[in-house]
């Protein structure tokens, strides 16, 4: 990479050769003539040289659009009417340009000649669209119109780069028309522009292209509904597919043809749960409200125990603990008068379905990848089926989930810290016996009964004694009954030594 003085340098030795060159390189000539469907642009510069690069541009880009060389001072640029057509609408202009440069000097290049409009180019177009937000079987109203767009024009609509042409400029649409069959998914944003031509075929002469206005075409489809039954109470989830949220629900029943109950689903959040009374004789459906707009309505669905289903008797459900840590099994059994060989297991309202009827789980997989404390309790029921036949749930059990293995680290630093504290508390009752038991205050003399004795080590007892006799003695003390609490004998032992 060149350092900063080298950048000054090649700039300033750049604009030298820019002030030269554009005193030696004069402002090209740019002449357009047309043949065909072609245009035929010539750069005719003053250079007396060989070999010169000739540059073109579209509107004001500092890009050039196309490129060329040439032995002699002239260059040619040959470009299809409908090529440039598109380059010039999708500047928003319709004049062309041209520069050169020669080999001697690559870097630096003549001033930029002046500009000629493209006879074939009409002015801008105008684009009016009558909503922003369509159904694919409702009707969007489209208006294409200019300065020169009169009853004869011929008007074409771009959809997402897909051309629909045709002789009328104020056309409906229906939202699948927009999507030009493409593939599309539950909201679809369209891109629409247009422009206008004298020519039944879009040729020249045809106007700029319109500014780009965003339809979104919507295909609601119908959401996903599914019941569950507790106790008294049934509930009933509506989902509506991705990317749909923040919709409104609408909840029906068998006994009327309008909706008894209304949800708003949260920002972000694509479903909601309705809770009602539990009635088997009653079936539920749903559809939701997006910008304004109903989606079909759902399958309509009952409680598990409804008549249609063709009920089978009563699961039973067995389990064999009732508490149990995270890691460690429980042993769930399904079972009734006509067990089936499918059965599902319901955790807190979550499903988990399966072909075999006994199984065991870790309590891990009973919270159903949820949050969970120390201690959580999970309400665990089964059913059974024999399709398209299901029996009605179990009577729910309750299983107490030890979530300990989360809580290790904390139970560890609390009794750490209990130990510290128990040691601490034993060093201050060590230290403060010892201080009482230094405080104590001397006995009183006495006119007990005092034994002494006293032994002397002389040279006749030790010839090898030191030139001290060592005298010792002791002092035995025998006190009388009393009501203090003190020992029965205290005992003093005294030594001297005597130096010769």
């Amino acid at each position: 990479m060149a350092s900063l003085p080298q950048l000054i340098f090649i700039l300033l030795y750049c604009f030298l050769r820019q002030t030269v060159s554009e005193g030696q390189l004069q402002k090209p000539a740019l002449r357009v003539t047309y043949s065909n469907m072609e245009v035929n642009m010539v750069c005719e510069t003053q250079w007396k040289g060989h070999n010169i690069t000739c540059y073109l541009y579209t509107g004001d880009t500092k890009d050039s659009y196309k490129t060329t060389w040439s032995t002699s001072r002239i260059c040619h640029f040959d470009v299809k009417m409908r090529d440039l057509q598109r380059a010039l609408q999708s500047e928003g202009s319709r004049e062309v340009s041209c520069d050169y440069t020669v080999n001697s000097d690559p870097q630096c290049r003549s001033p930029r000649s002046d500009s000629e409009s493209i006879t074939g180019i009409l002015p801008k177009a105008k684009l009016e669209v009558s909503v922003n937000v369509v159904q694919l079987s409702d009707a969007v109203q489209l208006k294409c119109s200019g300065h020169n767009a009169g009853p004869g024009s011929y008007c074409t609509f771009i959809f997402n780069g897909a051309e629909i042409g045709g002789s009328g400029c104020e056309r409906p649409y229906s939202g699948s028309a927009l999507l030009s069959g493409g593939s599309h998914s539950v909201l679809t944003n369209v891109t629409i522009r247009c422009y206008y031509s004298e020519k039944k075929d879009g040729t020249p002469p045809s106007s700029i292209y319109s500014d780009p206005y965003t339809v979104t075409v919507l295909d609601l489809i119908k959401p996903n509904v599914s019941v569950s039954t507790h106790h008294t109470e049934t509930q009933i989830q509506c989902e509506a597919p991705s990317p749909i949220t923040g919709a409104l629900f609408h909840l029906y029943d068998t006994r009327s043809q309008n909706h008894f109950k209304d949800i708003q689903a949260g920002a972000g959040e694509s479903a909601v749960t309705f809770t009602v009374p539990h009635d088997p004789n009653l079936r539920y459906c749903c559809n939701y409200q997006y910008r304004s707009f109903n989606s079909k309505t759902s399958d309509c669905v009952g409680p598990k125990e409804h008549p249609e289903t063709g009920n089978l008797p009563k699961a039973k459900l067995e389990v064999n603990v009732n508490i149990t840590p995270l890691s460690e099994d429980v042993k769930l059994k399904c079972s009734g008068h006509n067990t089936g060989s499918y059965c599902t297991f319901i955790f807190n309202g979550a499903e988990i379905s399966g072909s075999d009827c006994e199984r065991s789980f870790t309590g891990s997989a009973l919270l159903s990848g949820r949050s969970h404390s120390v201690l959580t309790n999970v309400t665990i029921q089964c059913y059974y089926s024999e399709p398209p036949r299901s029996s009605i749930y179990s009577d729910p059990s309750t299983v107490t989930v030890l979530g300990i293995s989360d809580w290790l680290p904390i139970v560890g630093g609390v009794l750490a810290v209990c130990v510290i504290l128990l040691g601490a508390t034993a060093v201050c009752l060590y230290w403060r016996c010892k201080k009482q038991g230094s405080n104590r205050q001397p006995m009183p003399p006495s006119n007990d009964n005092v034994q002494a004795s006293y032994s002397v080590a002389s040279k006749e007892h030790n010839k090898d004694a030191t030139p001290s006799d060592v005298t010792y003695s002791s002092i035995n003390h025998t006190a009388p009954q009393s009501s203090y609490p003190m020992p029965s004998q205290d005992s003093v032992v005294y030594s001297s030594l005597k130096t010769d």
